[in-house]
């Protein structure tokens, strides 16, 4: 299946219902954050596929794996965005960026074309809204920022695995976060 890059969820249901839990498979330097039976994760601008597998599992018993090989899209894809966080481990504080206008690489019987995406509200400065969800899916902070930068205080947080969500309104953009203070 053709997919465009950013965020995607994937869910298993067990045969029989009786929702049970899910083992993903999923490969080194994907971000993702597991559900009951769902997977979220973010599909790399720089991945041409991935394959995931799941088993799921409940009252009647454990399913086989089903695989899911994914390919990345190359036409139809609304404005690429992605978003860094640095530094990543981080104890203070982390600085979200927002990349916008990433190139599409669009391959057809002439080659590769690069095409540039452009935003059509350029120079207006966009909203996000950020959330931080803990590692049972639990949301723990929500706050707005306004421009392409912007730094959010980790001093009261503990030790551990984050979710980061950054939405504009129209899209979401999720990145893994650790929490490790000094």
């Amino acid at each position: 299946m053709q997919i465009c890059p950013g965020n995607h969820y994937l869910n298993v249901t067990p045969v029989g219902g009786n929702a049970g839990t899910a083992t993903w498979t999923v490969p080194w330097g994907i971000t993702y954050f597991v559900g009951i039976n769902e997977l979220d994760f973010t599909f790399p601008f720089s991945a041409s596929g991935v394959s995931i597998t799941a088993r799921s599992t409940n009252s009647c018993g454990t399913g086989p794996n089903g695989s899911f090989y994914l390919t990345r899209k190359t036409w139809g894809c609304s404005g690429y965005y992605a978003m860094t966080l640095n530094p990543n481990p981080a104890s203070d504080h982390v600085t979200i960026t927002m990349i916008e206008n990433l190139p599409l690489v669009e391959y057809s019987d002439s080659g590769i074309n690069n095409m540039a995406v452009t935003d059509a509200k350029a120079g207006e400065p966009t909203t996000y809204t950020i959330r931080i969800y803990n590692s049972q899916s639990v949301l723990l902070a929500t706050m707005t920022r306004t421009g392409k930068s912007f730094n959010i205080p980790l001093i009261k947080m503990r030790d551990g695995t984050y979710i980061i969500e950054v939405s504009d309104g129209k899209n979401s953009y999720r990145r893994q976060l650790i929490v490790k203070h000094n």
